[in-house]
């Protein structure tokens, strides 16, 4: 059985070349909502717990459904772990920004810490490997990639935009001072004999 995987913007779906009868799967990148789940049992895909995606046998209609349609009703439940702390710290609207944020990043799962009143850390939960800060303030979003800065982004009414950095212009390097005898040796090498 060989299975050709293809990628979309929310889930994974492999197709298999089976002769007698042909599956499609589907794998979920995150927790979907329970609105996805039911669009899925629908269409006859059962959860395949050994695989652990979802399995239906494959038709002509069903793949054109997965490969054009289904990433548009995919729904998902971010799921988000607070800190004591920064749950306090944070309002409503926060709560919802962080949420975009995570969606556009395609962070289903997070734990918020916060580092002060206005910046609050995005990590992984169980890890706490550190993922993303946001600034409450400002709208800045800097993204981490093994706790050091990638690249860093601007939040603006739900749409998530990237800041450019200007890179400095590389420092010249001082010219060695020779000493005095360094300076006779020097002489001495370039002189012809």
């Amino acid at each position: 059985m060989t299975m050709w995987k293809r990628e979309r913007k929310h889930f994974r779906y492999y197709v298999t070349n089976e002769r007698k009868q042909p599956h499609i799967y589907v794998e979920a990148l995150g927790t979907p909502s329970a609105s996805t789940e039911k669009i899925l049992n629908d269409r006859g895909f059962k959860f395949d717990h050994n695989k652990c995606m979802y399995a239906a046998v494959q038709t002509n209609e069903l793949r054109l459904f997965v490969a054009h349609d289904l990433d548009k009703l995919f729904n998902y439940d971010i799921q988000l772990f607070f800190n004591t702390e920064a749950k306090k710290e944070l309002y409503t609207p926060d709560i919802q920004e962080i949420k975009d944020i995570c969606y556009h990043f395609k962070i289903y799962k997070c734990y918020i810490d916060i580092l002060n009143k206005d910046l609050f850390k995005i990590c992984k939960p169980g890890s706490k490997s550190l993922l993303a800060t946001y600034n409450t303030n400002s709208k800045t979003i800097d993204v981490f990639n093994r706790n050091k800065l990638q690249e860093s982004y601007l939040y603006n009414n739900g749409k998530v935009e990237k800041i450019s950095v200007e890179i400095p212009a590389p420092k010249k390097k001082k010219k060695k001072v020779l000493t005095e005898q360094q300076q006779i040796n020097k002489m001495l090498e370039e002189f012809p004999f």
